[in-house]
């Protein structure tokens, strides 16, 4: 069912560039952008780098590296819908189309729609269960989305990559207010991606709420700028408003004893 690309070239190109795409690296993470635009022009028929473009622009916004997140997230959903016209039955472009169905359109039921349709098409799609357990999250159900998030672990336990399913983990324990589970694997993913945003607006909110406030401290300078904690990445995120309301609580609370 799945397309093939028609130039081997381009599926390389694709593979590198998924790799540079986790780098902590900016400029490598900007190279892994050039080479999917190169595979899409040697194979513009093929699907894959057009998703993993969509995955590229939604990452630049979690790790602070967009100047502009809402045309940001418009563009990978943009590029996310490109992916399924070209294969339809593509189960990576219907993973990358739920979530950024989630992501940027806050459309948390028809995301579940496909990709329930992604792990039908591909059962043993990795990354499959942990975006359907990033949706999950949003839709409170915390459960599902430990589950999930395990069975992504379990089908690919040593993807360097593994760190998705691990962030979201620690969203789900955090969301239940299990905090020493949450900080676990919040604080692996700061490890292997220290800018990642995302991860450690929960890393540091656990913390503050576990009273280990010196640990937080430590984490949370990549969330600080001129001496602000930024928090209009609120009005934007999909979170369920229960954890907004306790992580700007928790950085409201951190600002203050944070070094001038």
């Amino acid at each position: 069912m799945q397309e093939r690309p028609d130039d081997l070239d381009a599926y390389q190109l694709a593979l590198v560039g998924y790799d540079q795409m986790f780098s902590a690296d900016y400029t490598t993470f900007v190279t892994a952008r050039t080479n999917f635009e190169r595979a899409h022009v040697l194979s513009p028929n093929w699907a894959p780098p057009l998703s993993y473009s969509a995955i590229w622009h939604m990452q630049r916004v979690a790790r602070g590296w967009s100047a502009n997140a809402l045309n940001e997230l418009d563009t990978a959903r943009a590029l996310a819908e490109r992916a399924i016209e070209r294969n339809s039955a593509d189960a990576l472009a219907n993973v990358v189309s739920g979530y950024t169905l989630s992501h940027c359109k806050h459309d948390h039921v028809g995301a579940l729609k496909q990709l329930d349709r992604a792990i039908e098409l591909t059962p043993n799609l990795a990354l499959a269960f942990a975006y359907r357990a990033a949706v999950y999250v949003r839709c409170e159900r915390y459960q599902d989305a430990l589950r999930d998030a395990a069975i992504n672990l379990r089908l690919s336990p040593r993807d360097r990559h593994a760190w998705f399913a691990e962030m979201i983990s620690a969203q789900a324990h955090f969301a239940m207010n299990d905090l020493g589970p949450a900080i676990a694997p919040a604080r692996r993913v700061a490890t292997l991606l220290p800018s990642n945003q995302a991860n450690l607006r929960v890393l540091v909110a656990a913390l503050i709420e576990s009273g280990r406030l010196d640990d937080a401290r430590a984490y949370a300078q990549p969330l600080v700028t001129a001496g602000e904690i930024d928090l209009r990445w609120i009005a934007i995120s999909p979170w369920p408003k229960p954890i907004l309301t306790r992580i700007e609580a928790a950085l409201s609370r951190l600002l203050p004893t944070l070094p001038p």
